[in-house]
């Protein structure tokens, strides 16, 4: 059975393009119905048109429709994505601008502080009812909000309906960056072993555990100095004791086994 997947905020150039490259380069989604939807009947078209090109050129099996009926997108599905932006660039100017003539400056004003407020005010409403609809359209599916302020939009899914549901964000690109990472630990970048385990929701996710090739790092809040506690792979393996070998962190990336730390300085 092919999996279905609403975007409601379908027309969105910076989120579904995205979207489409993940959902043809995983099996799972192999077959896969993805139905956008959006209140911009134009944008959202653009966006159906590109999903059905890629999917073509990759030689994936992906249909893509396109809709302005938020209901009709949502009947029977398994997964809602829910990525809107009511009010558009805008209104998130005003969100900046309002509270910065009043001496309250905000660089993102889209989850705390009176940004956060306004864009709540905008959105939360519309996020709710799309819960209230997947309940009635589809009570078993899980919506997933990519929509801020996250925190907020979470609290009023759960209130609302009885439906599955979760609020993402992509976060900061500094956990994925060595540099910042080398910096912060104080080694060399091609020391960095990525991906590392980052927890915690919209501007409040912060880095638990990372490795450090041959090291152990520890969060501080601050730099540290490492120490030389990571064994070999090999050596790892040979351990018939997991918990004495410590937590294994095999990447794409010399496929080192490392012995790492969480966020409280505990090795694991």
């Amino acid at each position: 059975m092919s999996v279905k997947i609403a975007v409601i905020g379908g027309g969105s150039s910076m989120f579904v393009p995205g979207l489409i490259r993940r959902l043809i380069e995983i099996s799972c989604f192999e077959d896969a119905e993805l139905r956008l939807m959006d209140v911009d009947a134009q944008r959202v078209e653009v966006m159906r048109e590109l999903g059905t090109q890629v999917a073509s050129a990759e030689h994936r099996k992906l249909t893509v429709t396109a809709t302005t009926d938020r209901r009709e997108a949502l009947r029977d599905v398994d997964f809602a994505i829910v990525a809107i932006s009511v009010g558009g660039m805008a209104a998130w100017e005003t969100d900046i601008e309002v509270p910065a003539k009043y001496g309250v400056f905000m660089h993102i004003a889209d989850s705390i502080g009176p940004g956060g407020i306004f864009r709540s005010l905008r959105n939360t409403a519309v996020v709710a009812d799309v819960a209230r609809d997947v309940a009635d359209l589809a009570p078993s599916a899980i919506v997933l909000n990519y929509t801020n302020p996250a925190s907020a939009n979470a609290m009023a899914m759960a209130q609302v309906s009885h439906v599955r549901s979760v609020s993402l964000c992509s976060c900061s690109p500094l956990p994925f960056q060595r540099s910042w990472l080398a910096d912060l630990v104080g080694v060399a970048e091609d020391e960095i072993v990525l991906p590392l385990r980052v927890g915690g929701i919209a501007m409040a996710a912060t880095p638990s555990r990372w490795c450090v090739s041959g090291r152990r790092t520890r969060w501080s809040g601050g730099p540290s100095t490492p120490s030389a506690l990571c064994r070999t792979a090999g050596r790892i393996g040979s351990s018939s004791s997991p918990s004495s070998s410590g937590w294994n962190d095999r990447t794409r990336a010399g496929r080192r086994a490392c012995r790492c730390a969480t966020a409280d300085g505990s090795t694991t």
